[in-house]
């Protein structure tokens, strides 16, 4: 299972998004979000080298284990990031 957060290939330019703020953070987002495309592809290559079931990816990474930990933790982790970037209120 491969899990890469956002990966930085202007693939997001081809979708409509109903929040506004959400598409500018994408367009010009922070210099510590996201990975580029020869980035994960080089982190997949070394997990299935060692095997490794799940392979998860990007800051995002922090939300995915805490939701997995509680539900309740991984929402509030999410929320307090979309504050943080401006995304929702």
């Amino acid at each position: 299972m491969i899990c890469p957060g956002y990966v930085k290939t202007g693939l997001h330019r081809a979708t409509r998004y109903a929040n506004p703020k959400f598409e500018r953070l994408l367009d010009d987002p922070p210099r510590w979000y996201g990975m580029t495309a020869e980035g994960v592809a080089r982190r997949i290559a070394d997990a299935i080298a060692r095997g490794e079931p799940e392979l998860v990816l990007g800051v995002e990474k922090l939300a995915w284990y805490a939701k997995r930990l509680s539900p309740a933790l991984g929402r509030a982790i999410t929320r307090v990031a979309g504050r943080l970037t401006g995304v929702v209120p």
